[in-house]
């Protein structure tokens, strides 16, 4: 079966390429051709050439004046677990840092916990020290009390929950100077470990740009935004703050057909607490276009309220939730998902689903939902010579996030 409940291989094709759906089929059958089996002793000098051969290319793009750099290569090295494939990245990293004072090298790992274990064990094997990059939910380790590193959660989380840049509020928030968030920026080690979920973001100031950039291990995950709710009846309201008014009617317009669209998907549904997938059809019936659906788009991004925050954290959080409420950027995200849809080689989305007559959050009762599903990307910022380190991982799969990823040869060491 597909990795995704509910859905069927053709479901899986319409996401993920048939090239992948090829791969799981052929492993699942067993017929996979499987790497060559080599002696321990082999498979660990393989390892160290591998590693080592792209810490020399690395080191050459790292060399290059910034203007004359080629768009940067990502190398998967699939290698037997317990050989010590981290061990030998860091210390191949830590000679970079030694015999060039300008280099940087980042390491994504999967999860928070996992940021201070490499990170001590970064320190153990090389006697240097590496910096880590926490959360704002994350535990403070430099307090006794408990408390997470951003002091004031519920104004970091209506932020996000607006859409504002998180570090627009940080400027403006009365615990600024005491926070652990805020503290960890006066890091100046150019080892630094984060969680893979970092990757998707705008890498922060405060970390330097990238070498050399090593992600351990099942990244992809994070790769995945999945299950976003949005209340249909968001497209009901009003678009009286868009100011120009041709956009203004036509906005009413568009909103008014994808609505429709999503009443004739929902009709399809049979068994109450079902959801149905919008199809090109749907759209297509209502008059719906991909360049139309770029025109809402645009018209939605235009009513973020730009907004100017001062005073207490509680006066501040509730003009957060104000903001909130008269704007979500889960609604020009919907747009652009329509607009792939119309664009795209599939029928059927796999990005958008329809569940009517699902109970609504804030006690808001029961109506229409849109659950949205969408693969992220690695932020442009991290961009530097790659290394993946993982030992099950596929490249159709991992090629999603990496179009030119190279696989270094296969092995299973014993």
């Amino acid at each position: 079966m597909p990795p995704t409940e509910g859905h069927d291989w053709n479901d899986h094709a319409a996401e993920h390429g048939t090239d992948d759906v090829r791969a799981r089929l052929i492993v699942a059958a067993g017929t996979v051709d499987l790497p060559p089996t080599v002696t321990l002793v082999e498979g660990t000098a393989r390892l160290d050439k591998l590693i080592g051969g792209f810490f020399a290319e690395a080191q050459t793009w790292h060399d290059l004046p910034e203007e004359q750099r080629p768009a940067p290569t990502a190398h998967l090295v699939n290698a037997t677990m317990g050989l010590g494939k981290s061990r030998m990245a860091r210390g191949y990293a830590a000679r970079l840092l030694k015999r060039d004072q300008a280099a940087v090298a980042l390491f994504a790992v999967p999860l928070h916990r996992l940021t201070t274990e490499q990170a001590a064990n970064y320190k153990k094997e090389t006697g240097d020290d590496a910096a880590i990059w926490r959360g704002m939910k994350q535990p403070d380790p430099e307090r006794d009390d408990g408390r997470a590193m951003c002091l004031e959660l519920d104004l970091s989380e209506a932020a996000q929950e607006a859409g504002v840049n998180v570090s627009s509020v940080c400027k403006v928030c009365p615990s600024r100077n005491t926070c652990g968030y805020q503290r960890q920026k006066q890091q100046r080690v150019r080892p630094w470990y984060f969680p893979h979920n970092l990757l998707f973001h705008e890498r922060p100031k405060a970390i330097p740009a990238p070498s050399v950039l090593l992600i351990d291990e099942k990244f992809h995950d994070a790769g995945m935004a999945e299950n976003i709710r949005l209340a249909a009846s968001t497209l009901e309201a009003d678009p009286l703050d868009v100011l120009h008014v041709g956009d203004r009617e036509l906005l009413r317009e568009l909103r008014g057909m994808l609505l429709e669209a999503f009443k004739r998907a929902a009709a399809r549904v049979v068994a109450p607490n079902k959801r149905v997938r919008l199809t090109r059809a749907d759209l297509e019936a209502v008059g719906l276009t991909a360049e139309r659906a770029q025109d809402a788009r645009r018209i939605e991004w235009t009513r973020k309220p730009k907004l100017k925050l001062s005073g207490d954290v509680p006066g501040m959080v509730k003009a957060l939730q104000a903001m909130a409420h008269r704007f979500t950027p889960k609604v020009p995200t919907l747009w652009g998902l329509v607009e792939d849809l119309l664009r795209g080689d599939h029928d059927t989305a796999t990005a958008i689903e329809i569940e009517p007559n699902a109970e609504l959050k804030g006690g808001d009762g029961y109506g229409l939902l849109v659950w949205m599903h969408r693969r992220l990307s690695v932020h442009e910022s991290w961009r530097a010579p790659t290394l993946l380190l993982d030992g099950t991982a596929r490249p159709e799969i991992l090629r999603h996030w990496f179009p030119d990823l190279v696989r270094s040869e296969e092995h299973t060491s014993e």
